[in-house]
C-alpha cells in the first residue's frame, strides 16, 4: 500500500510517476467503474508505462456513477 506520504511528498519527477502508475494500476484493479472505462479505452496496466498514458474519467462522471474502490462502503 502507498502512503500519504509517499504520494505526496515526491521530490523528484521520476518518483511521482513511480507512485502515480502504482495508484493507477490499484485504482485499475479495485475500482470497477474506473476498470470500465480503461479496459474501454484500451488503457490497461499493460499499456500504461507514463503518467502521460494514465486515463482520467471524465467529471461527469462522478455526478453519473458511485466511483469507489470495492472495499469501501458509502
Amino acid at each position: 500500500m502507498i502512503t500519504t506520504e509517499q504520494l505526496f511528498h515526491q521530490t523528484t519527477e521520476k518518483n511521482f510517476e513511480k507512485y502515480a502508475l502504482k495508484v493507477f494500476r490499484y485504482q485499475f484493479e479495485h475500482n470497477k467503474v474506473y476498470h470500465e472505462f480503461c479496459s474501454l479505452l484500451n488503457r490497461t496496466p499493460v499499456e500504461v508505462k507514463t503518467l502521460e498514458d494514465i486515463p482520467f474519467l471524465p467529471i461527469s462522471f462522478f455526478k453519473t456513477h458511485q466511483i469507489i474502490n470495492e472495499n469501501q462502503t458509502v
